[in-house]
Parts: structure tokens; C-alpha cells; sequence
């Protein structure tokens, strides 16, 4: 007796390997947020997303999206591959800010991380 694996994709396209079959669904999955950029924290952005999703979503700093459509395809994305999407609740410019002990964070708007930044300026000058 022969055993033959075979990767079936949401899509019905049959692979031989689960890499190629995760590789194209990735890829699948991913186009409808093309337009959707993220950055790391020294403001570079993330290319080949499509390929580790987990590691952008980990890693990111800042996120623009652009259309009210990219952020129902980024919603529907994330929750499909359970990943939270925390206080994004509409296009825009968002950003991750952590605690000290980078445990915990929290992702806010761009006119919120404006204040703060301003907030954060205006103590420094007080000294």
C-alpha cells in the first residue's frame, strides 16, 4: 500500500506539498488588503506580507489604511485567522504603543498618538 498526500486549498486547487498550499493561500487571502501598509517601529515598511502574516501582526508599529473597504477586508481577515485587531475601528493611520515591559498594548488613531506625542514634548520643555 501507497499513502499520497495531497493539499486541497479553500479554493479546490490541489497541491503536493503543505508549504506551496499555504504559500498560495496566503497569497489568495492577502489581496484584498494590498493597499494596506505596515510599518516597524523605525518606519519600515513590511514587504512580502503575504508570506508571514504572523510576524507583521507581531511586529508592526503603525498602520495606514486607506479605503473604508481595506478595513473590512482587514477585519475580515484578521478574524478569520484569529488575530485581534484591537482599537482599529476604521481606515486611517493607527498605531501599536506597548507598556514598559512590552506585555501589553494597545493600538490607537493617529490624532490620539498626536497628543500624546505633543503631551510627551511639553513636559520635556518644562524641564
Amino acid at each position: 500500500m501507497k499513502v499520497v498526500s495531497k493539499y486541497i486549498a479553500e479554493d479546490g486547487k490541489v497541491f503536493n506539498s503543505k508549504k506551496e498550499c499555504q504559500d498560495y493561500e496566503n497569497k489568495i487571502k492577502l489581496k484584498d488588503i494590498k493597499n494596506i501598509k505596515f510599518f516597524d517601529e523605525n518606519g519600515n515598511l513590511f514587504e512580502n506580507v503575504e508570506f508571514d502574516l504572523f510576524h507583521v501582526y507581531t511586529n508592526f508599529y503603525k498602520v495606514t489604511i486607506p479605503t473604508k473597504e481595506d478595513y473590512k477586508a482587514l477585519k475580515e481577515l484578521f478574524n478569520k485567522e484569529g488575530y485581534y485587531l484591537g482599537n482599529i475601528f476604521s481606515e486611517g493611520t493607527w498605531y501599536r504603543i506597548t507598556d514598559m515591559y512590552e506585555e501589553n498594548y494597545e493600538l490607537i488613531s493617529e490624532k490620539r498618538y498626536k497628543e500624546i506625542v505633543e503631551a510627551m514634548q511639553h513636559l520635556i520643555d518644562v524641564k
